[in-house]
Parts: C-alpha cells; structure tokens; sequence
C-alpha cells in the first residue's frame, strides 16, 4: 500500500490565478489623522490677520464713542444736580467771593470732591501739565495748565473773571470758572443755573491724548486756544448752543424791531463779535444732517424717522426738543426760519411762533 506524502508548503499563485484573485479592501490605521500643511496655516493667519486690520479700528472707535458718550451723560448728570442743589440751598448772586470760594463753600457741599485747588495750584488737581488743541489751520498746539489761570484764558469774559479746579468723587478732573453776577430764572433752572459756570472737565482722567475737544470737553461757551467746541462736518462750531435773552448785556447796543428787542438780530450780532456768524438754512441744513447720521433732511418741512448722536447734542450745549435760529428771515422779515430738534425728527419752523422779537430758539455759532 503506497502512501501519498503532501508538501506542508502552500502552491503559490499561478500569474493568471493571481490576477484574477480578489483581496479586502485596504483601510488605514485608526490613528491616522490628515492634516493642514504649514502653508495652509499662514495663509488662514495671515487673512484673519487682514480682516482684523480693517475692522478693530472701527470697532474700537465705535466702543470709545460710546464710552466719551455715556461719560458725558454721567458727568452732566451730577454736575446739574449739584448746581441745583447749590442753588436751592441759596442764592448764586454775588454770594461767593470767586471761583475757589464757590467751590469750597458752595458747590462741594452739594457734589462730592476728592480735591479743590485755586488758580495757583491747577497743577496739583489736573494730572498733567500740557493740555493739547488744534488751531485753525489744523496744526496742533499746547497750552500749560498753570497758564489758564483766568477766565480770559478759557475764551471767557464779562462776569467770568477768576478759575479754579476740582476733582470729583469719580475721579474726573475739571477746571471752572464761576460768574458771581449770574442770575438764575427758576423757569429754567438747568440752563440758567448752566450759565452761572462754565469750563473743561476730562473724561479720559490721567489716560492719552488730553486734547481739547477729544477727551477735554468744555461748556458754556468755555474754550481752550482757538479751537472749536465742536467739528461738526466742515464746520468749526465756535459757541455751544445759548439763549439770547441771555447775551443781551454782552452786546455794544441792543437791536429792536418795530420798539421791541430783537432777540434773533442780538444773537447775529453776537456771533459776529465772537468771529464767526449765525448759520444760514443751508450750512444748518448740513449740521443737522451731522447730527442725525442722515443723507436727506427736508429744506422747507419736516422729516421723520432719525435718530440723533447725542454726544454732539451734548456737546454744542443743544437739548432734544430745542429750537435753533438761522440767519435766513421770510420775506416779511418779521418771521424766522427755525430748526425744531426732536428725539426721531426734526422740522423747519418758519411762522408763528418764530418771531424775531419774542421767539426764545437758541443759537450756535460757527466760526469764519
């Protein structure tokens, strides 16, 4: 019996038989990972990198606008209530000696402060010593601050003679001056009680750039170098918004019409003696445009559905709901075209009530 002896080795393929022969299909290993190359990576950097460089500036700058917004808003706040307060508590005419009496004995007791310092000691309650301003021809200067040592070194005059300085409880620096001969309409106690000071607070405290009309802002008229209280457009506003009524005495002569004050002829005159002049409907026309972040406002009616910046309101001293004066009389020359300015619209007043003689709109000016 003959035995078959088989080889423990396994036939290889034949050619054709390996060609024909189907294996699994291959899969990668479970750790395996694909990846970005380098060049991907710098690429995606550096196009975040671009879109940053054009939108961080606008953004920051939007975000800085509405932190100067609301510090104004909060410094407004607390200074009227303390005026008011100083007020109520007496009378504000010719009850103080100067500025630093007012503040030590007046103001302070109704508006907490950390520090007053009279005119010869500025230094010790403004944390800087250089303020910075731009001059009309846009090139920048700098005023010392123990150089304003008068009311005339703030663009002020008439009852204003004096300054002194003080720091809040929040830490906001203010120089101020104080008119002792103010009086103040209980009517109006806010605006009138407004006219009784006048200066420049920072709302920026010790921090960069320290530069009037940037972080420096003044009221009532108050003004550092010859720069503008406001740049609204291509327009340098020289005065914050004020009544009339209450410049009469700052004027040579007072204008009648027809055996009666001429309030709107008296603010003309003024902003002429100031260097500048009233606006006309057509450089109002682009203010307000300004204010209201619009392309169109209507030249002859009203327009609705705005929304204004209130830090320019705030700044050139105007108020939603005010009424402001051109220079444009109809043609009777009896009526005057106004500007009513409203919290969603605003409208041109050119009838009864705005008469020359006995309409109180308020006027600002803008420089020559």
């Amino acid at each position: 019996m003959s035995t078959k002896i088989f080889s423990s080795k396994q036939s290889a393929f034949t050619r054709t038989e390996g060609a024909t022969h189907r294996g699994k299909p291959y899969t990668p290993p479970l750790n395996s990972k694909a990846g970005f190359t380098l060049a991907e990576i710098l690429i995606t950097l550096a196009i975040i990198g671009v879109v940053a460089a054009m939108t961080l500036p606008t953004l920051i700058s939007k975000v800085n606008e509405k932190v100067s917004e609301n510090s104004i808003k909060v410094f407004n706040a607390k200074f009227i209530k303390g005026l008011n307060l100083t007020k109520t508590a007496g009378d504000l005419n010719n009850t103080y000696e100067n500025t630093y009496d007012f503040l030590v004995n007046g103001l302070s007791k109704n508006l907490k402060m950390a520090k007053i310092c009279d005119s010869s000691h500025l230094d010790e309650c403004i944390p800087y010593n250089k303020i910075k301003y731009e001059k009309k021809d846009r090139s920048e200067a700098t005023v010392n601050i123990n150089d304003l040592t008068t009311a005339s070194k703030l663009g002020l005059s008439d009852g204003f003679e004096d300054v002194a300085a003080f720091v809040m409880g929040d830490g906001t620096p203010v120089i101020l001056s104080y008119d002792k001969t103010c009086e103040v309409d209980t009517e109006k106690l806010d605006k009138s009680i407004s006219s009784c000071v006048a200066g420049v607070y920072d709302i920026n405290g010790s921090r960069l750039p320290n530069k009037f009309s940037s972080d420096l802002i003044a009221f009532n008229n108050a003004k550092i170098g010859t720069s503008c209280v406001a740049e609204i457009g291509e327009f340098c506003i020289s005065t914050q918004a004020f009544d009339p009524a209450n410049i009469l005495d700052k004027l040579d002569e007072v204008p009648t019409y027809n055996g009666s004050t001429d309030y709107w002829m008296a603010a003309k005159n003024y902003c002429a003696s100031q260097g500048g002049h009233m606006p006309d409907k057509s450089e109002l026309i682009s203010i307000v445009k300004k204010i209201y972040n619009t392309d169109y406002i209507d030249e002859n009616n009203g327009t609705n559905d705005l929304s204004p910046d209130e830090s320019i309101l705030t700044t050139i001293g105007v108020s939603l709901g005010d009424e402001l004066f051109s220079s444009n009389p109809q043609n009777d020359e009896e009526y005057i075209w106004t500007i009513y300015l409203g919290d969603n619209r605003v409208i041109w007043e050119g009838g009864v009530p705005a008469i020359r003689t006995d309409w109180d709109a308020r006027t600002i000016c803008i420089s020559d």
